[in-house]
C-alpha cells in the first residue's frame, strides 16, 4: 500500500487509536481495494447491494436522493476521511438509500464485509469507534427525516438554522451560498432567497457571505412551535 494513501486511511475515525502495525497487518490479509473517481463521477447509486464497507480517503462526495416530484435533493456533502453508509453494511435490507456522488476528484477504500467483521472481533477500541459512527449517523438521519417532513421552506431553513451551533454573537457559520441550500432543502433558489429576504425584513435574522446572525431567536422559534 502507498505510503501516502495508508497515511490517509490511518486518520479514519474507525482506525483510530490503532498502531500501524496492526493497521498494515489487517490490510496485508484483506482483500481491500482503492479507486479513484473523477469530479461528476457516480460512485454508486440508490438501490446498490451495499457489500463492501466504503471509506472515504480523499475528496469529497455528495449523498443525494430525488423527491417524489423528481428533485434533486442533497442529503450530504461528506469530506475524507470518512465512513460511507457504515450502517447499512449489516441490515437486512441492506442497499443504499441515495445516490453517491463524487463532488471533487475522489478517492475510495472498499473493505469486504468478512474483513470487516473480523476486524471489529480483534480489537473492542475499533468496535467502539464503528458503534460510535453508526450511533452519529442515525442522530444526523433523524434530524435530515425532521427536516424533510417540514412542510414549508421557512420551516426547513429555521429549523436548519436552529439545529447549528452559534458563537457568542449568536452568529452561525454555514459552507453553503443560496444555491447550495436551495439544493439541500430541494427547493429553488428564487423561492429560498424570498424566506430569507422575509426573515431579513422582519428582522430575525441577517446573512451574509455565508453568515447567519441570529437577531430575534423568540421570533425564530415561533415559526417552528
Amino acid at each position: 500500500m502507498d505510503k501516502k494513501i495508508f497515511e490517509k486511511i490511518s486518520k479514519a475515525h474507525i482506525f483510530m487509536g490503532m498502531s500501524e502495525e496492526k493497521i498494515i497487518s489487517f490490510f496485508k490479509t484483506s482483500n481491500y481495494r482503492i479507486t479513484k473517481y473523477v469530479k461528476g463521477n457516480t460512485i454508486a447509486f440508490r438501490g446498490d447491494l451495499y457489500t463492501e464497507f466504503m471509506v472515504l480517503i480523499e475528496g469529497v462526495v455528495i449523498g443525494e436522493m430525488v423527491d417524489p416530484n423528481g428533485n434533486a435533493i442533497e442529503v450530504e456533502v461528506i469530506k475524507a476521511p470518512r465512513p460511507l453508509a457504515p450502517a447499512i453494511l449489516f441490515g437486512k435490507n441492506n442497499k443504499l438509500p441515495v445516490d453517491i456522488i463524487a463532488s471533487e476528484n475522489s478517492t475510495i477504500l472498499f473493505i469486504p464485509k468478512s474483513s470487516v467483521i473480523r476486524l471489529l472481533q480483534s480489537d473492542i477500541t475499533i468496535l467502539q469507534h464503528y458503534l460510535d459512527i453508526i450511533s452519529n449517523r442515525a442522530q444526523f438521519l433523524s434530524q435530515r427525516l425532521r427536516l424533510m417532513s417540514l412542510k414549508t421552506i421557512k420551516e426547513k431553513f429555521t429549523y436548519y438554522i436552529l439545529n447549528h451551533p452559534v458563537n457568542k454573537h449568536n452568529e452561525l457559520i454555514i459552507n453553503k451560498n443560496h444555491q447550495k441550500l436551495s439544493e439541500y432543502f430541494g427547493v429553488t433558489r428564487p423561492a429560498l432567497s424570498r424566506v430569507i429576504s422575509e426573515l431579513e425584513k422582519d428582522k430575525i435574522i441577517t446573512f451574509k457571505q455565508k453568515k447567519i446572525k441570529i437577531i430575534n431567536r423568540i421570533k425564530l422559534n415561533n415559526i417552528l412551535y
